[in-house]
């Protein structure tokens, strides 16, 4: 007879609200000196639970910033965007005000949702502000990416390493992708393209080629994501296995998007079957690595990764077969995964879902 959890252990378990000031949130005044694990305190070593008031307040400070963009946008085209001197001084004000507003409930909130919130808003609310500082028609882009970028990322990366958002994985996580942006955008000007695609200027001048851009190359853009994407996966592990789980989290999240991306950009490389392939192989390798890690959506998505990538595979070499030839045939290797997965698990002696000791006396519980 397995043991029937008791109150205290039903899931998910209370979580009062962080105390202002607390140590254990990593407070900067009390962590002086300390080292970066002590700082982060307990949002270093655990994900924080699901709550319904966080997740609702965290997309409301979304919401916040956006109002505030398309307020400052509406102003900024007012006098007409083919004026020599838009007006961006409303978008920088209130994009300004929101950024303060949501650090400042991060700093003073009295609840989770509400620092939740202030922080979203105030994370959101940096690129918008950078936007509408460096808007001048006069240049092409309209604004300076390579400053949005970097200084997002720096600001980000600052705001999780200290004050009184440290620690919070939504600043990590912006800093880590804010990070891959700005490469791609040095290596390839990805995000600065479309305004020359949009521009009629090459066309003036005898096409793309007689102006000299043509567009990033899918090959190395899919390239230094999958560099990026899988460091960020393997330094997650790295940090896992050191009970770091909350500093983990943001760089599994990074680099699961990051990865995803890479196989879009080298899907014309690879086509259909190779793409297949990798996203197979890396699917794998995610389920083995972070499964040893108690990810259990990680470790699911991998194993999606393995069926879409292999499904991938067989309707690449069969594209010219009937419809029930190719079921016929994803049937037949979907059972296969089956065994060939429980024969690896074996191998590799995982526990069972749910390890509950049998209490005194009863009955050891069924394999």
């Amino acid at each position: 007879m397995v043991r029937v959890p008791a109150a205290a252990d039903s899931y998910p378990p209370a979580m009062a609200d962080e105390p202002l000031g607390s140590t254990a949130i990593g407070d900067p005044g009390a962590t002086a000196g300390r080292t970066l694990v002590d700082r982060l305190g307990v949002r270093g070593r655990l994900r924080a639970h699901p709550r319904f008031g966080v997740a609702i307040a965290a997309g409301g400070g979304a919401m916040a910033l956006v109002g505030s963009v398309m307020i400052g946008g509406d102003r900024l085209a007012g006098d007409g965007l083919n004026a020599e001197s838009p007006n961006t001084t409303p978008g920088v004000l209130i994009s300004l005000a929101v950024l303060a507003a949501g650090y400042a409930l991060v700093a003073r909130g009295r609840r989770d949702g509400l620092r939740a919130g202030g922080a979203a808003a105030a994370l959101l609310a940096l690129p918008a502000l950078l936007f509408f500082a460096t808007f001048d028609l006069s240049d092409n882009p309209p604004v300076s990416i390579d400053v949005i970028l970097m200084v997002s990322t720096i600001g980000w990366a600052l705001a999780y390493l200290a004050g009184p958002s440290v620690g919070r994985p939504i600043f990590l996580g912006a800093a880590l992708i804010g990070a891959w942006a700005f490469v791609l955008e040095q290596v390839e000007g990805l995000f600065s393209a479309p305004f020359f695609f949009l521009s009629p200027v090459p066309f003036l001048v005898g096409g793309y080629g007689g102006s000299g851009f043509e567009g990033p190359d899918a090959t190395t853009v899919g390239v230094v994501c999958l560099i990026f994407g899988y460091g960020y996966l393997v330094l997650a592990g790295w940090l896992d296995a050191r009970t770091l789980h909350g500093f983990a989290t943001p760089f599994v999240v990074a680099g699961l998007f990051i990865v995803n991306n890479g196989f879009s950009a080298l899907s014309g490389d690879l086509e259909m079957a190779g793409t297949g392939i990798l996203i197979a192989a890396t699917g794998c390798a995610v389920a083995i690595y972070f499964s040893g890690f108690g990810r259990r959506a990680t470790t699911w998505i991998g194993g999606a990764g393995v069926a879409s990538g292999v499904v991938m595979v067989i309707g690449d070499a069969m594209e010219d077969s009937d419809l029930t030839a190719i079921g016929l045939t994803v049937l037949v290797v979907g059972a296969a995964l089956i065994i060939g997965a429980d024969l690896v698990s074996r191998a590799m002696s995982e526990p069972a879902e749910f390890d509950v000791p049998a209490a005194s006396g009863d009955a050891d519980p069924p394999d």
